[in-house]
């Protein structure tokens, strides 16, 4: 009975301090205190280009009603993927997720930056994209003036 009240006393103690912890480790860009405001980074020239995936279908990120067979056809080349990168403008986490039609059809791969950073991309047909860095760090992007056939008209 002792042990109990003892541990039980820990956890009451224990949990709050994990959860703010874990609450000051939230990236402010991502969800925290600066999500409707756009990441500082600077962007470099891509390298290189990695396509690992395309065509794929997600149940969780749209509500649209695209199907598998629709995503199949969402085939970017690694062209299609630099002009992307070098067109689309930067947007903030909360446009990203709140303002911008998400599509259920996606690509994702590799890039290699002039300056050494490198990092994994997802980019849907609607034009969304966001990258993450090697150190975690999330970039986001919309581009209305890709020519790419791949991406849904803008």
């Amino acid at each position: 009975m002792v042990k109990r009240l003892l541990i039980g006393s820990l956890l009451l103690i224990l949990i709050p301090a994990f959860a703010a912890a874990q609450e000051g480790k939230r990236d402010p860009y991502d969800g925290g205190d600066k999500y409707g405001e756009i990441r500082p980074y600077q962007i470099t020239s891509v390298k290189r280009i990695a396509v690992k995936e395309t065509g794929k279908w997600s149940e969780s990120r749209s509500s649209s009603d695209e199907t598998q067979q629709d995503c199949a056809a969402f085939r970017p080349r690694d062209t299609d993927v630099r002009e992307f990168f070098h067109r689309a403008r930067r947007v903030s986490f909360s446009k990203y997720l709140n303002d911008l039609d998400a599509s259920r059809c996606y690509a994702a791969g590799e890039i290699f930056f002039e300056n050494g950073d490198r990092g994994t991309w997802v980019i849907d047909a609607g034009r969304r994209g966001v990258l993450t860095l090697s150190d975690g760090i999330n970039l986001y992007f919309f581009c209305t003036k890709c020519r790419a056939k791949v991406f849904y008209e803008y």
